[in-house]
């Protein structure tokens, strides 16, 4: 329930601080305008256009705070931390701050804002293993990736990946 998860999120942040919000770029239209209506209510939210670029919004914050979505990685990038509720693939980095449940919200954002975790030597040490275990391929298979993942080109590309790594093990 993601109104539910950012109404947890927007209360637990101390005086001063706002919470961005936007739909994310494959999903524009996937929620009802009634739920837009909702998060738009919401003290210390702010809902922004969909279409608003993602680094400028990164840029200005202090702290990313996703379900599963690369803006927390461009946030690391960036050198702000991430609180996360999903498991992205930078999950594993020790960069974040990983929150299990809505009700953990606040006690996870709390001790983020207090204790900043983003270390740039761990950060880079990340990117070396991310560049060393990755394949050429998209493994996007889902809104607008689809066509390009299903192609036999990418298909033949995601293939070899996976027969190197199991040669490698």
């Amino acid at each position: 329930n993601q109104v539910r998860l950012i109404k947890a999120v927007a209360e637990s942040l101390p005086e001063g601080y706002k919470l961005y919000v936007k739909e994310h770029p494959n999903n524009v239209g996937g929620m009802t305008i009634s739920k837009l209506k909702q998060i738009k209510a919401l003290p210390k939210v702010k809902l922004v256009s969909p279409y608003v670029h993602s680094h400028d919004l990164i840029k200005a914050s202090e702290q990313i705070v996703t379900i599963n979505s690369t803006v927390g990685w461009e946030g690391l990038l960036y050198g702000k931390q991430a609180v996360v509720f999903g498991t992205p693939f930078y999950e594993i980095s020790d960069l974040v701050w990983k929150s299990n449940s809505i009700e953990e919200a606040n006690s996870t954002i709390s001790k983020a804002l207090k204790k900043n975790t983003w270390n740039e030597e761990t950060l880079l040490r990340f990117i070396n293993a991310l560049k060393e275990s990755t394949h050429p391929g998209l493994a996007v298979f889902q809104g607008s990736y689809r066509k390009e993942a299903m192609s036999s080109e990418n298909l033949k590309l995601i293939s070899q990946g996976i027969a190197k790594e199991l040669e490698w093990k």
